[in-house]
């Protein structure tokens, strides 16, 4: 297990209200989870909690054995934790070369840094081929590859990836989540929260559902998909 957060309860700026109400969830090595549920139901606030933007009340997040909570953001990456807000967040004004040097902030060495790119070059060749083209100037597809590249700079253990299909059109939809098998494939555990359940069920292994900042229902994608009053109650029908 690389992942388990244990009765979390977490909020923005009143601790009176609570986004997180005692989530329990699990992540294993290697696999891909997803995070569903209707708007609100604090999915992306799961992610944010990890990353330290909301503010943590009570429980624990464990990280390969060690509690994670009071941990900042930039530890949180040197320990091996990627993550891609919604809309990737790209320094638009820089290229894509750029944009993926600041994702290996942490890396000591300028070989290293170097090196790493390479690899992501060799993972992504539409990265190589656009390295001196300004983020901006992309297209919001184009720009999600840009956010993964970025993230896998750090060689992530763990990938927390928030709304990653969010206003695309269907076939970038399809090559984004080609690249997050790509990426899961190399060994990458994956914590999805995506909003197009149909195809975030075709990729996971298992799914928990939110809702009110609750875990209302989990379990593996064939088991969610066949109930009917899971799908009408909390995932649009």
């Amino acid at each position: 297990m690389i992942l388990q957060i244990d009765r979390l309860s977490a909020y923005y700026s009143d601790p009176s209200l609570l986004s997180l109400r005692g989530i329990d969830l699990f992540v294993d090595s290697a696999e891909i989870v997803a995070l569903l549920g209707p708007n609100g139901a604090g999915k992306s606030s799961v992610l944010k909690a990890i990353f330290r933007e909301l503010q943590i009340k009570s429980g624990k997040i464990i990280f390969e054995g060690r509690d994670i909570v009071h941990e900042p953001a930039n530890q949180l990456v040197r320990f091996g934790i990627g993550y891609i807000p919604e809309k990737g967040k790209l320094f638009g004004a820089l290229t894509v070369e750029e944009n993926l040097d600041m994702g290996g902030y942490v890396l000591k060495k300028p070989k290293e840094v170097f090196l790493r790119k390479q690899k992501v070059f060799d993972l992504f060749p539409f990265l190589a081929d656009n390295k001196k083209q300004a983020a901006r100037k992309l297209s919001g597809g184009e720009q999600q590859m840009v956010a993964f590249g970025r993230a896998m700079m750090i060689e992530p253990k763990l990938l927390l990836l928030d709304e990653p299909s969010l206003g695309l059109a269907p076939k970038m939809v399809e090559t984004v989540f080609d690249m997050l098998k790509t990426i899961n494939r190399l060994g990458v555990a994956v914590l999805l929260v995506e909003q197009n359940v149909k195809m975030a069920l075709q990729v996971v292994d298992r799914a928990y559902v939110l809702n009110l900042g609750e875990v209302a229902f989990f379990g593996t994608p064939e088991k969610i998909s066949k109930s009917d009053d899971l799908r009408k109650i909390y995932l649009g029908g």
